[in-house]
């Protein structure tokens, strides 16, 4: 097997999860930030926001990435049992 045969994938799959997890903490900042900031003003306010559309889909969004996430790193488990297995 060719050492480029390997690198390449493992390059995309390593600068996938970094991409995907920073993506989702992004998004936790930005829900926390918009939707629930931690002051006494954000206890408030966090019950009117939370319905909010904007804050729906940032909490929509960051479950989504966290089930491509895990869905990321099971194929990779099992394409790399594939890969072992020949």
């Amino acid at each position: 097997m060719n050492i480029k045969e390997v690198l390449k994938p493992l390059g995309i799959f390593v600068t996938s999860i970094f991409v995907l997890s920073t993506i989702s903490w992004l998004l936790a900042n930005v829900y926390v930030w918009i939707c629930a900031p931690f002051t006494f003003w954000g206890w408030l306010s966090a019950p009117l926001s939370l319905g909010s559309p904007i804050c729906q889909f940032i909490n929509f969004s960051q479950y989504e990435i966290g089930k491509y996430y895990i869905a990321f790193w099971l194929s990779a488990g099992i394409s790399l049992l594939t890969c072992f297995k020949k």
